[in-house]
């Protein structure tokens, strides 16, 4: 067996132990050939294993390397640091020695390993024994021996103990007594408690707002709300949302802007791109005053809003919290109708003044009272189904010629999601922002 010339031993074990994983031991060694020449400058291919019990001892780790010599032939590496490592240096036991170093090499760069030494490990790196020797503390200061009689266990027993948060060096926290001034931003864990505000400048609590903001939407649907052009409009609350209580009739944008009607009721659209119009059923005014006008989607749609200030043409997703809130048993679906529930009749006027016989399941729970203003149809210049239908629009597009609208029938408790051409005439109900 070619034995290898070693420089520096064992005794460079003691020398460059890192605490943090993972731990290196720093090795030098003199390379020579089976000749005995200096290999000088030259790439060695170098295996390590640490040995237990003797020098045939079984291997607790191994670890491959590949490195330089310099112009004296020394080679220098970490332990720790091999390109291939079989086993854990840190979680070697050293106190379960004795072991011995390995080390093989092929001067010619490869995993040849022609020349062998070995050598007893005589200094155990301290860090590493240190990591593994064992700990005779519990974690319990009552199982100490020799510790000072002023401590028997007890917090309130130990004295000369500071009085105040301050006297522990702690100049920023939040006391249980006393007034204090608090800077900064704090975040809590958990639960915080709030009472009731008595005081001016009190804190309140989430449940507190609530019934202010219930009590605030509340008085908002009593007030109701005004168009740009001054009509009047009931409001209702249902759920969290506060909605309008009659179909739209403005014949003006929020910016005063008119909203333009074809030259006569009748006239067809069914050609016209993006066509912005309102009309009042058959052309009739009086129509207009008792089930709002019908407006096409891209008139709804417009950035100059036809809602008054503060109220927006309801989307998809908003007539669906609304009909989950009445009872639809699913958040969403993309069923054409809700079979399952009276919602429609929920929202729908009672009686058969406006409606046609039979309304239906109509209950009108809460004010709502959705009205059967009928449509405009793009084509044929058709105004259908007033007294049977309530059709309002969504701000939502299905594609790129239909949008998503709401159905009620006055033969039918169910409501209808489904989608209509852009350019039909339908009624509008605005939600509060």
């Amino acid at each position: 067996m070619k034995q290898i010339f070693i420089l520096l031993s064992l005794c460079i074990f003691s020398a460059s132990v890192f605490s943090q994983v993972p731990e290196k031991i720093n090795y030098q060694a003199i390379i020579r050939n089976s000749t005995g020449d200096l290999v000088a400058n030259n790439e060695v291919g170098i295996r390590i294993q640490i040995l237990q019990g003797s020098e045939l001892g079984a291997s607790e780790y191994v670890e491959v390397h590949t490195a330089m010599t310099n112009e004296n032939g020394l080679l220098t590496i970490e332990i720790g640091t091999g390109s291939i490592r079989l086993g854990i240096l840190d979680s070697i036991d050293w106190s379960a020695g004795p072991y011995f170093l390995k080390v093989e090499t092929d001067p010619t760069g490869g995993t040849d390993y022609t020349i062998t030494g070995i050598s007893q490990i005589l200094s155990i790196p301290y860090a590493f024994y240190a990591k593994k020797a064992g700990n005779g503390f519990s974690g319990n200061y009552l199982d100490l021996s020799n510790k000072p009689d002023l401590y028997d266990g007890t917090w309130a027993n130990i004295t000369n103990k500071p009085s105040t948060i301050s006297g522990y060096g702690i100049e920023d926290a939040v006391t249980i007594s006393d007034n204090q001034v608090i800077s900064g931003d704090k975040s809590f864990n958990g639960t915080v408690t709030v009472n009731n505000p008595i005081n001016a400048n009190d804190a309140v609590n989430k449940a507190y707002v609530d019934v202010l903001l219930e009590k605030i939407l509340q008085l908002q649907a009593e007030l109701g709300l005004n168009d740009v052009e001054g009509n009047h409009y009931k409001a209702v609350k249902i759920g969290s949302q506060v909605w309008m209580a009659e179909n739209l009739k403005t014949t003006k944008f929020r910016n005063g802007d008119s909203i333009k009607t074809t030259n006569h009721a009748m006239q067809d659209i069914s050609n016209e791109f993006s066509p912005k119009y309102q009309w009042a059923y058959n052309g009739d005014e009086e129509n207009a005053n008792k089930y709002g006008r019908l407006y096409t989607w891209y008139a709804v749609t417009d950035d100059r809003n036809v809602c008054p200030t503060g109220w927006h043409l309801p989307s998809d997703y908003e007539w669906n919290e609304l009909q989950v809130y009445l009872g639809m048993e699913s958040e969403y679906s993309n069923l054409i109708c809700d079979e399952n529930n009276n919602i429609s009749g929920i929202l729908k006027e009672t009686g058969t003044s406006n409606w046609l016989t039979p309304n239906i399941g109509a209950t009108d729970e809460y004010g709502f009272k959705a009205l059967p203003a009928g449509y405009r149809r793009r084509f044929e210049a058709a105004f259908e189904y007033q007294g049977e239908y309530a059709c309002f629009w969504t701000n939502n597009e299905y594609d790129y010629d239909y949008a998503w609208y709401r159905h009620l029938y006055n033969n039918t408790a169910n409501i209808c999601r489904t989608y209509n051409y852009k350019n039909y005439g339908f009624s509008v109900r605005c939600i509060k922002d």
